[in-house]
Formats: C-alpha cells, sequence, structure tokens
C-alpha cells in the first residue's frame, strides 16, 4: 500500500541529497508546486554578534575617559573625592589629634602642629577676621606652648580637680587639596563633652583643619574651631576642643 503524498517525499529525499542541508534550502526550493516547503526548515536571518559586541564596545570606549585626577571629582556637596587611602590617612590624623587630648598627651598633641600653627576659635558665627575682632582663642605655637606647660604642672585654681575630655569626632570631609598635595582643608562635625569635679559641660560645633603633609604623617597650620554657641558666655577653657 502506498504511503499518502509518496511522490512529495521521495522529491524531498532528493533534494536533501543534493543540497546536503535542509537549513540551506531557499524558502522555495521548486518541487512540485513547493509543497515540499511544509517539509523543509525556513532559513533564518540570525544577527551577527560578532559584529553587534564590536559596535558596543565602540561605544563603551568612546563613554569610557580616563580620569585625569580623583582629587578634581566632587561630590556634589563641594567636598572632594580623594583615594581612599589619602582620606584615610587624613581621617585618622584628625581622630588622632582628639585621641591624644582626651588621653592627656598634650606635648603629643603640640607636636602635631606646625610651628607657625594657630588654634583660632571665633566669638561670633561667621567671623573671619581673628586679629581685629575679639576671639574667645586665638594663640600661635607659642601660645599652645605655654597652655600645655600649665596643664602638665596643673597648679592652676582652675585646673582643680584636672578636667577629663570625651572627643567625638564625625563628618570628616576634605574640601581642597588632591591626591598629589601637601596640603589639605579638612572639616568634620565634633561633641565635646568636658567633666571637672561635679560639672559637667558640653560644647559642639564644626572644626576646620588646615593640615600639610610632613614626613609619612600631617603637622596642623591652623585649626578653627567654631561652637554652634560661639556668642554666648563661656567660662575659661582649659583643654582645647
Amino acid at each position: 500500500r502506498s504511503l499518502p503524498h509518496h511522490h512529495r517525499l521521495a522529491g524531498l529525499d532528493d533534494l536533501l541529497r543534493r543540497r546536503g542541508d535542509a537549513g540551506a534550502l531557499p524558502a522555495r526550493s521548486g518541487v512540485r508546486d513547493g509543497s515540499v516547503d511544509r517539509f523543509l526548515a525556513r532559513p533564518r536571518q540570525r544577527p551577527d554578534r560578532c559584529r553587534w559586541q564590536r559596535v558596543r564596545r565602540r561605544e563603551r570606549n568612546a563613554d569610557a575617559r580616563a580620569v585625569q585626577s580623583l582629587a578634581q571629582t566632587h561630590d556634589g556637596r563641594g567636598c572632594l573625592m580623594l583615594p581612599y587611602e589619602t582620606l584615610r590617612e587624613i581621617e585618622l590624623f584628625i581622630l588622632k589629634e582628639a585621641r591624644l587630648l582626651d588621653e592627656g598627651q598634650f606635648e603629643a598633641w603640640l607636636d602635631l602642629y606646625a610651628p607657625q600653627g594657630i588654634y583660632w576659635m571665633p566669638s561670633k558665627p561667621g567671623q573671619t577676621d581673628p586679629l581685629n575682632v575679639a576671639s574667645i582663642i586665638y594663640e600661635d605655637h607659642a601660645i599652645l606652648a605655654i597652655r600645655v606647660q600649665r596643664l602638665l604642672e596643673a597648679r592652676a585654681l582652675v585646673l582643680t580637680p584636672m578636667p577629663r575630655t570625651v572627643h567625638l569626632v564625625s563628618n570628616i570631609e576634605v574640601f581642597k587639596g588632591d591626591a598629589d598635595s601637601t596640603d589639605f582643608e579638612v572639616g568634620a562635625a565634633f561633641l565635646c563633652t568636658e567633666l571637672q569635679g561635679e560639672r559637667q559641660r558640653i560644647y559642639a560645633g564644626r572644626q576646620i583643619h588646615h593640615i600639610a603633609r610632613e614626613d609619612d604623617s600631617f603637622r596642623i597650620r591652623r585649626k578653627h574651631v567654631a561652637l554652634t554657641n560661639c556668642d554666648g558666655v563661656h567660662a575659661p577653657m582649659t583643654i582645647p576642643i
């Protein structure tokens, strides 16, 4: 008994033998009335993946631009985006200063200041002139050395009993400088608690350090301490903030 469409299958078999690959056949093979087409796989136009990848690679290369200096990249608030190693060095230096004050290592704290270093605490919000406008504290390295000597001797009445402090420093940000620079301007928020006898004082505000790289560390050229209540009434401050 003959199979239905036997002559069509025979035509298909002959066509496959001659062409060798059904996937390479044209959409219309020319076999009787084109009815064999339904037994054949129609060729598909596949995208050139290699070409597409080359195009995408060129687009990425065109968009990518070498960053000339990470230090010149800002985070949108005016702070510099420094390499992690540089930023961490600066942070540890700022935290070290606070720790030395809390531990009573005042001579080591003074060594952090450059010979021309200045410690300035304004008496008014937004004060920019430390010389012609009265300040709470404005001391150069020589006067800071006298303050440290008094702290070490602890003979003054104001130092009886000796005050103890805890400094909390946070939100450390670099505003000026770059990875290859030796000078940086560093801002931070602070909270300082001072305990003397049964009396406790709390100081809060923002501070700005102008520091310069020296050997494998930094030295403070100027420290600007802006108390939140700088225009208030304050008792004598013995341990620097």
